[in-house]
């Protein structure tokens, strides 16, 4: 008869009376779709690993050597880019984090152009140093001596370069 096939195919096309499937089945999906829209996707459930803010302490000294560098650094905000004051001032900025432990040398070039973003590492050229075969170390002795310390290691370790 056409009211058994009527009821036959709604119940394979899933518009039959399911009972409580299709109303979990809807609460289900409206659950997500609010989760999604409303709350905007975020959870309730934390890691508290992931939440909690570790900070370590600064090194001793580092107050003292970061007054030191923003000094310098006020004190050279009118003058050109390429001034050897702000470069003193910038390389102070860069080897101040690592405190009394000293920066290792071979990381300079690195983390000046991290920190300062869009500025290279000067050359001697920019210094007026016209040699050709004049190295990091030798261009730092001879243009920033009077504010950093380098200390070299007859074992063959690296260089540390201190404020």
């Amino acid at each position: 008869s056409a009211r058994r096939q009527r009821k036959v195919a709604a119940h394979e096309n899933g518009d039959g009376d399911d009972g409580g499937d299709a109303v979990r089945d809807f609460s289900a999906l409206h659950q997500a779709y609010r989760h999604l829209t409303v709350e905007g996707g975020a959870g309730h459930q934390r890691n508290p690993k992931h939440v909690v803010q570790l900070m370590l302490p600064a090194p001793e000294g580092f107050e003292l050597q970061q007054r030191r560098a923003e000094e310098q650094e006020q004190q050279l905000q009118g003058e050109e880019e390429g001034d050897l004051q702000s470069f003193k001032a910038r390389l102070l900025a860069v080897i101040a984090d690592f405190g009394d432990k000293g920066f290792p040398a071979s990381l300079l070039r690195r983390r000046y152009s991290q920190v300062w973003r869009g500025s290279d590492f000067p050359a001697p050229a920019d210094f007026g140093i016209t040699r050709k075969s004049v190295g990091l170390l030798e261009m730092l002795r001879l243009v920033a001596g009077d504010a950093v310390r380098i200390e070299t290691f007859p074992d063959g370790r690296q260089p540390l370069i201190y404020a």
